[in-house]
């Protein structure tokens, strides 16, 4: 009896050090003594200096430590200041009250300045993926003539590196930047359909015409995100395809005005695909809403399954419905 009383080692217990998941697990025999902790004031990236939040220096620690061992959640940052759930949710909130509960004024009311911003950094960066021919136009332009200004092809070459060096530097930080924003406006969008899941009345819960929650958070809010990161595109590509075309005219002449129909036309016949992709799209979006329906009912009277043994029939309802969803997402993928 005392025997059975004894204390017993644990299987886990027993498991080799080395064969914890670790990317190196021969470098890290004991990582518990060497995780490296990242929340020190000198290295979060709201304290570093302009430098490195400019070249993203401070994050080279932890990328080296990721070199050597796989990261834990104690290596990583805290969030800080405007990044933190409740202080993103206040802020977005605020704007959502006073504009009558409006999401698309909220966001731009809350947001609007900073995709503004950027929407300037992305007509820079247009600017200077444009600045290539007009230097490879003046190089051999220069280069075509016998007494060669090498101080005037100087200043142009080191305009056109120079722009490129901004370019890759700006791109960067605006993809970073936008990033960011897109953390902020998923908390808050998130936390909005919390909370109106949890004033949700619970007699119009099986209501017909009640959209899934499930389906708001997994789905719908990342395409209001991909909506917001496309809209500086609805302003810039038109101002693009302007410049463009008044460069090439400068070049050619009246022949530019061919290219711009060629451009006419693509737009059009994208505009008719992009007419037949979205159909394709709102068809997977329906397809998929069966499949969770479904998915939905086996969970919510799983006991009732589970009595009468009808896991095979609901499996292949399932089934079923996810394959006419995949022959959804085939046709989309096509266009």
């Amino acid at each position: 009896m005392g025997a059975l009383l004894e204390p017993t080692e644990s299987p886990l217990s027993t498991i080799n050090p080395r064969n914890r998941y670790d990317t190196f697990p021969h470098l890290n025999d004991d990582v518990d003594k060497t995780k490296r902790h990242f929340t020190d004031v000198a290295s979060t990236p709201g304290t570093t200096s302009f430098w490195s939040r400019l070249l993203f220096s401070y994050a080279n620690p932890l990328v080296a430590l990721g070199n050597t061992r796989q990261l834990h959640s104690e290596d990583l940052w805290e969030l800080e200041g405007e990044l933190r759930s409740t202080t993103a949710f206040e802020e977005f909130n605020g704007h959502y009250e006073r504009h009558g509960k409006s999401i698309f004024k909220g966001m731009a009311t809350a947001y609007g300045g900073e995709f503004l911003l950027w929407g300037l950094v992305v007509l820079f960066s247009t600017a200077c993926n444009l600045v290539a021919p007009v230097v490879l136009h003046h190089v051999v332009d220069t280069l075509s003539v016998a007494d060669i200004d090498l101080n005037n092809l100087s200043v142009w070459l080191g305009m056109f590196f120079a722009s490129r060096f901004v370019n890759a530097i700006l791109s960067i930080q605006m993809y970073y930047a936008l990033e960011m924003i897109a953390i902020r406006l998923t908390v808050t969008l998130k936390t909005l359909l919390f909370q109106k899941a949890m004033r949700r009345n619970i007699q119009t819960k099986n209501d017909s015409n009640v959209v899934d929650i499930s389906n708001l958070i997994s789905t719908d809010v990342n395409n209001v995100l991909w909506a917001a990161f496309q809209v500086n595109k609805l302003w810039v590509i038109p101002i693009q395809i302007t410049v463009a075309v008044w460069m090439l005219y400068a070049v050619i002449g009246f022949a530019a005005f061919a290219g711009l129909a060629v451009i006419a036309v693509s737009m059009l016949a994208s505009f008719v695909i992009a007419r037949f992709s979205g159909i394709a799209f709102v068809d997977i979006m329906k397809r998929k809403d069966d499949r969770l329906s479904a998915i939905k009912e086996v969970f919510s009277a799983i006991q009732i399954v589970k009595l009468n043994a009808w896991e095979d029939k609901f499996a292949d309802k399932i089934h079923k419905l996810r394959v006419v969803e995949l022959s959804a997402v085939k046709r989309f993928l096509y266009l």
